[in-house]
């Protein structure tokens, strides 16, 4: 590892990791059985991992409850449950267990993503939260796919875009389905409540299975280089 890619990782590092503790430290759980039922249900979503060619580490499918924490936690219960959701990734049927400051960088990431989008998304009114979650959701997806690449381009020596694109080429289409559903259920949590919006997760289940088939059969077919 260059001394370049050290600094990169320290940076990210000494922003995000005190941001995760403060979250930790304020933490105040304003409805017992939501915040459980969200934490339960992204520790579990993140076993459900797929390897993406060519680029090292996994993609769940946590992140969905992580954008609905957005839209009904706060801001503290929201980081945590990331924290939690990517410790979980990071763990469950891996092959090599990260290390300290693998983990270290790992949490900063999430806690940094998700304090950034959290921001943007306090601005909505609540006639218009749907669509700035969408908004917020995009957020996200740039400042946490962009850092990770950020490491990556620096590890394997490549340029910073082309390891961005290669990203975005095979996680764009199943994060806007993520994204839209995460809306959806944002639109029906004022009139059903939020209990009754979770109905849409095995939907998004589903196109995880979808997806991951088809990331695994355009591996073997597709040359990525």
């Amino acid at each position: 590892m260059t001394a370049r890619t050290k600094r990169y990782i320290a940076v990210v590092s000494v922003v995000g990791l005190p941001v995760a503790a403060l979250a930790v430290l304020a933490l105040h759980i304003e409805d017992l059985h939501k915040f459980l039922t969200y934490l339960t249900l992204a520790m579990l979503a993140s076993a459900f991992k797929v390897k993406l060619p060519k680029i090292p580490g996994t993609y769940s499918l946590g992140f969905l409850l992580v954008l609905l924490g957005i839209a009904g936690l706060s801001l503290a219960e929201t980081i945590f449950l990331a924290c939690c959701s990517a410790v979980i990734q990071s763990f469950w049927r891996a092959k090599t267990r990260p290390t300290a400051p693998q983990m270290g960088f790992n949490l900063a990431v999430v806690s940094i993503s998700v304090a950034v989008c959290y921001g943007v998304a306090q601005f909505a009114v609540p006639s218009m939260r749907p669509l700035m979650l969408a908004w917020a959701s995009a957020v996200y997806y740039t400042v946490n796919t962009g850092l990770v690449a950020g490491v990556i381009s620096r590890l394997e020596s490549r340029p910073f875009l082309e390891v961005w694109q290669h990203w975005l080429m095979w996680t764009v289409p199943y994060y806007l389905v993520g994204a839209a559903t995460a809306a959806l259920m944002q639109a029906y949590d004022p009139v059903s409540g939020w209990q009754v919006s979770l109905l849409a997760l095995p939907m998004t289940l589903l196109v995880f299975l979808c997806y991951r088939q088809t990331v695994g059969w355009m591996g073997r077919k597709i040359p990525v280089d």
